[in-house]
């Protein structure tokens, strides 16, 4: 199933609502990108590295290069 949300509060509720929206990937992806790599590690590992990572991948200046690319998708989404 895909999420689509447009608010920050609905990012907020799908990224923290860990029973409602788990982590899971098909085993050809999870084979394909490897056991260990984010998508392949157990949920409970998985929750823990997402807490240590999103900070600097959230910052402002790494978001800030993906501006463009976010815009685009937006709005080819939404003209759709």
């Amino acid at each position: 199933m895909d999420v689509f949300v447009t608010t920050r509060e609905a990012w907020s509720k799908v990224l923290s609502n860990d029973d409602a929206f788990m982590p899971g990937w098909p085993i050809a992806t999870v084979k394909l990108v490897g056991r260990k790599s984010f998508i392949g590690i157990s949920y409970e590992k998985h929750k823990c590295l997402r807490c240590l990572t999103s900070a600097p991948v959230n910052a402002h200046k790494a978001l800030s290069a993906y501006i463009s690319y976010i815009e685009e998708n937006m709005i080819a989404m939404l003209e759709k």
